[in-house]
């Protein structure tokens, strides 16, 4: 699998009865138990969406700067109606997705290698970040981009450790 099915498979859980609980608005809101014809929709729909939104947000910057953000706001009546007709039907539970579950999920998705190659651009991120700390006139951006790649990097360890024990894990 790839980077966007890790992105994707972080919105969806198997419960202990085998059926699939998708949460569309994250882990922290209500989850809806959906069909398999239903869980592939939203797969699909996650996938398109996820590429569509990013290709238009690096034009957008690269072309347009600021206004990109602006754009970005577009994407959120898409995403809302989208998903509703999806959980159209749908069962609501209270089952939630932990930070955990929803991590382990992502390097199942990702890999090592994927996982991996994140480690070490997060690496490369966070110490140009903390090279800026020390330019006076790029100070703000590089506290600011230290802190965010700093979470990144806690994150991404656990998705390396997670992926390197599913790897472990299947080849036995």
């Amino acid at each position: 699998m790839g980077y966007f099915d890790g992105l994707v498979n972080v919105s969806f859980k198997k419960a202990d009865d085998g059926k699939t609980i998708f949460y569309p608005y994250g882990s922290f809101s209500a989850g809806y138990i959906v069909s398999e014809d239903k869980e592939s929709a939203a797969k699909t729909f996650l996938k398109k969406y996820y590429i569509i939104s990013l290709i238009v947000i690096i034009i957008a910057i690269v072309f347009f700067k600021l206004f990109a953000l602006a754009l970005s706001i577009f994407f959120i009546p898409i995403y809302y109606f989208k998903v509703k007709k999806i959980i159209v039907g749908a069962e609501p539970t209270q089952q939630k997705n932990t930070y955990k579950e929803r991590i382990k999920n992502m390097a199942k998705a990702f890999g090592p290698v994927i996982s991996l190659v994140m480690l070490i651009i997060d690496l490369i991120m966070l110490g140009a970040s903390v090279v800026c700390v020390f330019i006076p006139q790029a100070r703000a951006i590089g506290i600011v981009g230290a802190l965010f790649f700093g979470a990144g990097l806690i994150q991404t360890v656990f998705l390396v450790k997670y992926s390197l024990e599913e790897k472990k894990k299947s080849t036995l």
